[in-house]
């Protein structure tokens, strides 16, 4: 097997320790949540986090992409990109102290405005600690201290939410105690003191890293409309219970995101990588179309059993959410094509496609957002989602094909994706889940039995040389 698809897939095997690890336990939480919490609390702690996740590009200005790409040049020292990066961090954490007390004026989030301002100055610093370890090829402690960040948050939510009962505030407060914890030990155990004081300043690397970060900005923003306004124009139009509800639907989709994030981190190195060596197209048009088979056919099994493990996963009062979890299951693919596109991209530095791709679509959303949730309530927000994606998706791969000689294998593919739609929107309707979902299963199992076969062969051969 080449060698760069063994890095690929040992990187995968590395990722996967840590996601599936924190992936899992954080999936299980949920049940916890929707227990302990009202739908109503649990609408504000997620609003909190939903804002926390806009207000982040602006006070970052979104330099861990800078470090990513720039750390891993071969003429340039991680540990100046380091420099560089954490120079902003200082920066935008003092700019977001003294911008808090403007939210005082915002009733829905003014109680809890300082918890805010820390999860986003901790959160910039857990994108910068973690972005970092990647840069310095220590994938292991990643995944560790992935695990690690995850066991201390379900630690922190057994104290504060069961033990202290502290509602919204131990919700929040768990979540600030793990991120601070997984940057503290990422500084100690992947050597970043000791990177601190041999790292020297660069203004010209400094310049380079944030116009390339820049247009993250708006591709983040973007992706924060995509996936997170119609949440606050849901508690706007409808209200809090109603957003729990929601909420709840919007975590189901971290199943496939448990599959996308393996992939992507490591692809997202390899991309790289790769772009700066040989620039083999052959090899990004082998990878993408075995991605394709994977997470369609992730999303095509979890969609077919979504209404059962609804009714056992969550509470009476949160299970009507299953009915939205198929739409948003089916964007989330698209958003996990739409991260294999932009970290080719990424790679031939060309974040400016980012952003208009992902700007185009976040516009849209909003706009679907303020016409459909008025007139059909939350399956506006899933449809107006579901759209987004899409979008995201086709234009990057349609930037992508600008610049590289990729194949996407249209024939084998779109009649994956128009499997997956059809039984995506049966399922929604409830009709006949059953028999939807074994016919969905056979014939996308006769799309791919080509792909398998090869697998199954090259597979066997390896064997056979060992």
């Amino acid at each position: 097997m080449n060698s760069r698809y063994k890095q690929l897939i040992r990187d995968m095997g590395i990722f996967a320790l840590g996601a599936l690890g924190s992936k899992l336990i954080s999936f299980l939480l949920l049940p916890l949540y929707t227990h302990v919490l009202s739908p109503e609390e649990y609408g504000v702690s997620d609003l909190i986090f939903t804002l926390g996740q806009l207000l982040l590009p602006f006070f970052s200005l979104a330099i861990f992409n800078g470090l990513l790409r720039y750390g891993l040049l071969k003429d340039v020292k991680a540990e100046d990109a380091l420099c560089c990066a954490t120079r902003v961090f200082v920066i935008g954490s003092i700019v977001a102290v003294f911008i808090t007390p403007l939210f005082q004026f915002v009733p829905s989030i003014s109680e809890w405005r300082w918890y805010l301002c820390v999860y986003v100055i901790s959160s910039f610093a857990l994108s910068n600690s973690l972005v970092y370890l990647k840069v310095k090829d220590k994938n292991t402690l990643y995944a560790i201290l992935s695990i690690a960040q995850t066991l201390s948050l379900v630690a922190c939510n057994l104290v504060l939410l069961i033990g202290f009962d502290l509602g919204v505030r131990g919700y929040l407060l768990s979540y600030i105690i793990s991120n601070a914890l997984t940057v503290l030990f990422a500084m100690i155990f992947g050597g970043m003191i000791r990177d601190f004081r041999i790292a020297h300043y660069h203004s010209d690397l400094m310049k380079s890293m944030t116009l390339f970060s820049l247009p993250y900005i708006l591709n983040d923003i973007s992706w924060w409309a995509i996936h997170s306004s119609n949440k606050l124009m849901i508690e706007f139009m409808i209200g809090s219970a109603v957003l729990g509800i929601y909420t709840t639907a919007s975590k189901i989709p971290s199943l496939i995101n448990v599959v996308a994030s393996i992939f992507t981190q490591a692809w997202g190195l390899s991309s790289i990588k790769e772009y700066d060596t040989s620039n083999d197209t052959s090899f990004y048009s082998k990878v993408f179309n075995y991605f394709i088979i994977i997470i369609f056919g992730a999303c095509i099994c979890v969609v077919s059993i979504i209404k059962i493990f609804m009714r056992i996963y969550v509470s009476e009062a949160f299970f009507e959410s299953w009915q939205f979890v198929p739409l948003l299951l089916f964007g989330a693919v698209f958003s996990a094509i739409s991260s294999f596109a932009g970290s080719l991209l990424g790679a031939m530095k060309k974040p400016q496609n980012l952003m208009w791709s992902t700007l185009v679509a976040g516009v849209a959303n909003v706009i679907l957002n303020i016409v459909l949730i008025p007139i059909c309530g939350l399956w506006g927000a899933a449809i107006g989602t579901l759209v987004a994606n899409v979008v995201v998706a086709v234009f990057r791969l349609i930037f992508v094909k600008k610049h590289l000689r990729i194949d996407y294998r249209m024939k084998r593919n779109a009649p994956i994706v128009f499997v997956a739609f059809v039984h995506m929107i049966l399922v929604s309707m409830d009709f006949h889940i059953g028999i939807v979902s074994v016919v969905a299963l056979l014939v996308y199992a006769a799309l791919i039995y080509k792909d398998i076969k090869v697998i199954y062969q090259m597979l066997l051969q390896r064997l056979k040389q060992r």
